[in-house]
């Protein structure tokens, strides 16, 4: 009787992984800013340039109802006349608000889209102009949220040098949401097997996806994932 129960646990626990695998992998969408430094030199001293901000979905569903806060905590971008930050996507209906800080540089910027974020697509989402120090590293954070999943933070870290601008990236860590879940349903799995097993450490090692395009706007994808253990 016991063994029926302990093989009842195993398929639902292997139920329940999949459910996550579809979830978490399979249907999430992967938001993230991606910069890069265009038309740089050096102005007296400065480096100049302009940094277009493109918005990229790398998962494999649509995102709705995003929200970014990006902030230049210590810095601003340069102020041509009217808003520092330059929208000109057709595509994206775009709600955009600058609040700055008092006595203090730096801006917080908070952007809406009322337009859906087609899943293995990028949008360009913004430009704006910069005049930097030489030799120094500028920070942006960045927040994003969706209908899909709570917030996820990345940043951008300019790094000037005499007259060039690299762009470094530390993008949202949306895996390790479903990473953490995997663990913890394999341990709810291992527990019902009828096998004498003990993990006390388990990560996943490597993990790829095959990709069949359903329609224009979707896919279909079967993720693999091989998971390690440490006994």
């Amino acid at each position: 009787m016991s063994s029926h129960i302990s093989s009842y646990g195993a398929i639902a626990g292997i139920i329940g992984t999949a459910i996550i695998l579809y979830k978490f992998i399979v249907r999430r969408p992967g938001l993230r800013i991606h910069a890069e430094a265009e038309g740089f030199g050096n102005n007296g001293g400065k480096v100049t340039g302009t940094i277009p901000l493109t918005l990229e979905n790398k998962g494999w569903g649509n995102a709705e109802d995003v929200r970014i806060t990006l902030e230049t905590p210590t810095w601003n971008f340069v102020n041509t006349g009217s808003d520092e930050l330059e929208f000109s996507n057709r595509v994206l209906d775009i709600e955009y608000n600058e609040i700055g800080y008092i006595g203090a540089e730096g801006k917080l910027y908070e952007i809406v889209l009322n337009s859906p974020v087609h899943a293995a697509s990028s949008y360009k989402l913004a430009s704006a102009q910069i005049n930097i120090e030489e030799f120094r590293d500028y920070k942006i954070d960045y927040e994003i949220t969706s209908n899909s999943h709570g917030p996820r933070n990345g940043t951008i870290i300019l790094e000037s040098g005499y007259d060039s601008i690299e762009a470094a990236h530390h993008h949202p860590r949306w895996r390790d949401v479903f990473i953490s879940r995997l663990r913890e349903q394999f341990r709810k799995l291992l527990h019902h097997l009828p096998l004498d097993l003990e993990i006390s450490k388990m990560w996943v090692k490597s993990s790829t996806r095959y990709d069949f395009r359903h329609s224009f706007f979707s896919f279909i994808s079967f993720p693999f994932a091989l998971v390690v253990s440490k006994r």
